[in-house]
């Protein structure tokens, strides 16, 4: 038998070899990285280069691997193989590619070297330091529209994105050619935060100028802070009363890109034809101490004409509250009001109070002469606008407008008052209308010498618990002269949430017969009633959107040609559906709208068989991709009857009509060079076919001048059966002028910081402590990166209050801090102290069988945690409903912000109060949240 001493060597040898083994298995490898952190990271390309070196005798064979951050894509392999050989160094380069700066912002590059085996043998992590760098786009998602009457209402959509990595302040001018006078109609101030987009909805009426032509466009146009335009859209929108006269062809010249804000443009036009058409346009805004200075110029010589048009050219002038506008002139009034002449205008916004008031002769061109004989037109309004943006104040808008029109030999008088009924809430209001007005002949040689008119309206919106009512009433007499002429129009309104969708119920009535006393006027008349069920929502994930209409709908409308009446009606049973999806990056998205049912048209002038029904479909689909969006629409049959009475007129019967589009856009040579395309066209077998192609390239000459190569080409061809081609090509010089805004003259001064690890803890900078290089911070809205002794210098800042934001970085940070800049140099220490962090989550108790319905997706409920100075830090839970909260030291009050919560979710959990020391993790119990039970009856037996 082994002795007890061998027992004791045999267990000592065994422990020892285990140890010795050990030892030499997890014997790492000794390298030294030599890489370059932070790292450079700029839009587009980056080449990484690093080197590797074996401090070890034996060779290491193996691969290196790349976690990379969202946003960032490796160019080529997605691994590189490794051989280093005992005491050497090897150098190694891999590619990747950056479209979106925002999505790497504060991430890193973790390179992995593993071994044949995929064992981890050794990693680097390199922070990312992302340059200044400012870009906005555009993204139309106008769905397609037509319009044929005026007082329709046309809609924009545009989805507007920040891929820069500063905070933008911008705004987004809209603007058409089409218009008379003052060519922008409508600004919208913005703010983005880098990574971040917004939808813009705006919706316009049609006014009557615009029923006169084919299609009315719509410029949009970006403006930043320092008046450097970006972004160029242009929307088109078609005339449905002349959509299938292919033989109309007023073809607009002036539809190619314009910038807006202050600028000169120099432009030579049909360049390649005999004769050259010459334009200049220019805008401008120039503040002064007690106002500001405005103009529009818009100057041309046509195809070797011996004389100058002028155009939307104006000049207006302002002075504390008071503004003088003269030159040609639009306001969008109760009634049509254009043309050149004067404005005066009184604003106080601080009372919500605009009273203005012009005169203007109706006419387009600036230096034109009246026709002999035949009189001046003549049309004034005055305006009165009392709280207007004031939420807490009721609103009065009341107009009265004179017109003299000689051409036709009619005028009328119209006074208009919109107000609000009630005071504004949050759940209700009410608007009411009332005009009252006059049309009469200038020559007392008719027996409709002067028609009287009224019209009333009645506006108003209504929540109830969770259902919202709205209620819109409106009545004119035919000759009103206003823009809703002979209008009787009743909407009613049923709304109600279901979960993640809306249902709805409505009933329209609209009946348009307007009458005139001009003999150049036709007679149409129509009234249309349609009762409809609406369901629309989202998708769990919210990027797709679906709304279903089924619909009842009568129509009866009547149009005379060379005095002979022809009169239709029609019933239809119809389904509406619309979809749309976009994608996680919002780069792909993609709408239909598809309408289809059965249609049963009468004819009463047809002797035999006058009634017919037939299926009717038609379908617009929209792709977008990036920059670059698709158009393709059908339609077979009718869904107006107004479609039919250009059938009668030239005894052509309908046939299946084509649309199709396409919208691009881009840039190269670091956006020197910005391009645009847009094709549209419409074919119809009988009717005709017609296309339109517009495009431009612009070059950044300078930071201030670009030059543009613009195109345009149309192919027609109508009824008639003979094509109409027209080509144009245009060199354009745009000089972008001084932004006109007054220079801040408030002193100013210097801040010096200085960063420090604050590792004992005690807010100065002493033994133990170390310098923070190449720490990223804010001062203000401005980024700053210290340099190797910890420092940073902000110059020529005017003097005011500023603060001092700095992002836990390596389990660093500091509480954000007011600095006070009031001299001429100001010195500020911040003191970066380790964080403590705070590891929690939500429980969400819901039973669908008994609790009302709920959003199950815990992301986004808000967690607060005071301290005991009052400062408030937040997180945000994710899909799981965890969070993570990093704060200095200290005692915290945790609870949950309710105003977060989704809808029928609430909390009886009371706050949590925690202590953190240095460093420490802690994690706290859950917080529970309830669903809202439903009310449940319950019959009882035996009683």
């Amino acid at each position: 038998m082994p002795t007890l001493p061998s027992h004791i060597l045999r267990i000592i040898f065994l422990i020892t070899l285990q140890i010795t083994v050990t030892c030499f298995t997890v014997k790492a490898q000794k390298l030294k990285w030599n890489v370059e952190s932070p790292v450079k990271v700029e839009r587009g390309l980056n080449t990484i280069s690093f080197s590797l070196e074996n401090l070890d005798q034996t060779d290491l064979s193996g691969h290196f691997e790349f976690d990379l951050p969202k946003g960032f894509t490796i160019l080529g392999a997605a691994t590189i193989q490794a051989s280093i050989p005992g005491k050497a160094t090897r150098y190694f380069t891999f590619r990747g590619q950056v479209n979106n700066l925002s999505l790497v912002s504060d991430t890193k590059i973790n390179i992995l070297l593993k071994d044949k085996e995929g064992k981890l043998v050794s990693q680097r992590a390199l922070d990312i330091k992302i340059p200044s760098f400012r870009k906005i786009t555009i993204t139309d998602q106008t769905p397609l529209q037509t319009f044929r009457l005026q007082g329709d209402s046309m809609h924009i959509k545009l989805n507007i994105q920040n891929e820069g990595t500063v905070e933008e302040n911008f705004k987004i001018v809209l603007s058409s050619p089409n218009r008379y006078g003052k060519t922008v109609f409508k600004e919208f101030s913005m703010f983005l935060l880098p990574g971040t987009d917004s939808v813009l909805v705006y919706s316009f009426i049609v006014e009557r100028y615009m029923t006169n032509l084919s299609q009315y466009l719509v410029r949009v146009t970006g403006i930043n802070d320092q008046d450097d335009p970006f972004g160029n859209v242009q929307l088109a929108f078609y005339n449905r009363s002349s959509s299938r006269d292919f033989n109309a062809n007023d073809a607009i010249r002036n539809n190619l890109w314009q910038t807006t804000g202050n600028n000169l443009e120099l432009r030579v036009s049909n360049i390649f034809n005999q004769q050259q058409n010459y334009s200049m346009f220019s805008t401008g805004e120039y503040e002064t101490k007690t106002g500001a200075i405005r103009y529009g110029i818009n100057m041309a010589n046509w195809q070797g004409l011996d004389r100058i048009f002028v155009t939307n050219t104006y000049l207006e002038l302002e002075h504390n509250r008071h503004q003088i506008t003269a030159g040609n002139l639009q306001e969008s009034l109760e009634s049509t009001f254009y043309g050149r002449g004067m404005k005066y205008a009184f604003l106080d916004t601080a009372k919500g109070t605009a009273v203005d008031f012009g005169v203007s002769d109706n006419s387009n061109e600036l230096l034109s002469s009246y026709q002999p004989g035949s009189g001046i037109p003549l049309t004034a309004f005055a305006r009165l606008r009392l709280g207007e943006l004031k939420k807490d104040r009721k609103f009065y808008d009341g107009q009265v407008i004179f017109n003299r029109n000689t051409i036709d030999t009619t005028g009328f008088l119209l006074w208009t008052n919109s107000f609000d009924i009630s005071p504004k809430k949050e759940k209700s209001s009410m608007v009411g209308f009332v005009g009252a007005g006059t049309a009469f002949h200038l020559v007392r040689n008719d027996e409709k010498y002067q028609q009287n008119a009224i019209a009333l309206g009645w506006k108003t919106t209504q929540e109830w618990n969770k259902m919202r009512f709205l209620m819109d009433y409106f009545y004119s007499t035919p000759y009103y002269p206003g823009n809703r002429r002979g209008v009787t129009q009743l909407q009613h309104r049923v709304s109600y949430p279901l979960g993640r969708w809306q249902g709805a119920v409505g009933y329209n009535f609209h009946a348009f017969s307007p009458k005139s006393l001009t003999y150049y006027s036709t007679n149409f008349k129509n009234r249309q009633q349609r009762l409809e069920a609406q369901f629309s929502g989202s998708t769990r994930k919210g990027n797709t959107f679906i709304t279903l209409t089924p619909s009842y709908n009568t129509e009866n409308a009547s149009y005379s040609f060379s005095n002979i009446p022809f009169e239709l009606s029609s019933k239809s049973y119809l389904l509406q559906t619309n979809g749309q999806y976009f994608s996680a990056n919002r780069k792909h998205n993609i709408n239909i709208l598809a309408e289809g049912g059965y249609i049963n048209v009468n004819n009463p002038n047809q002797t035999d068989n006058n009634s017919s029904g037939e299926t009717a479909l038609r379908m617009d689909a929209t792709y977008g991709y990036g920059q670059i969006r698709f158009m393709v629409g059908f339609q077979k049959g009718t869904f107006q009857l107004y479609e039919l009475f250009n059938s009668i007129l030239y005894n052509t019967s309908l046939s299946t009509q084509y649309s199709f589009g396409v919208q691009a856009s881009g840039a190269f040579l670091g956006d020197k060079v910005k391009w645009n395309l847009n094709n549209t066209g419409r074919y119809s077998k009988l009717w005709g076919f017609n296309v339109l192609n517009v495009g431009s390239i612009d070059y950044q000459l300078k930071k201030t001048t670009r030059i543009s190569m613009q195109g345009q080409f149309t192919y027609t061809k109508g009824l008639s059966n003979n094509p109409y081609t027209y080509n144009n090509v245009q060199m354009v010089v745009k000089q972008q002028l001084p932004s006109g805004k007054i220079i801040n003259k408030k002193p100013q001064g210097n801040v010096k910081m200085f960063i420090f690890y604050d590792n004992n803890y005690n807010g100065i900078y002493d033994e133990g402590d170390a310098v923070a290089s190449n720490y990223n911070l804010m001062f203000g809205s401005v980024s700053f990166s210290t340099n190797n002794k910890g420092q940073a210098v902000y110059k020529n800042i005017p003097f005011g209050d500023y603060v001092i934001f700095t992002p836990p970085i390596n389990n660093y940070s500091a509480k954000s801090k007011v600095v006070n800049v009031d001299s001429k140099s100001v010195n500020v220490q911040v003191a970066l102290q380790q964080v403590s962090t705070l590891n929690g989550e939500i429980i969400l108790e819901y039973n669908p069988a008994f609790d009302l319905t709920v959003n199950t997706n815990l992301r986004g409920y808000r967690v607060l945690a005071e301290a005991s100075d009052g400062v408030i830090y937040t997180a945000e839970t994710d899909e799981t409903g965890k969070f993570i909260l990093q704060v200095p030291r200290g005692k915290y009050i945790i609870s949950l912000d309710k105003n977060s919560f989704a809808e029928n979710v609430l909390t009886e959990e009371k706050s949590i109060e925690v202590e953190l020391q240095i460093g420490e993790k802690l994690k706290i119990k859950p917080f529970i949240l309830k669903a809202k039970k439903k009310n449940i009856e319950i019959k009882r037996f035996g009683s």
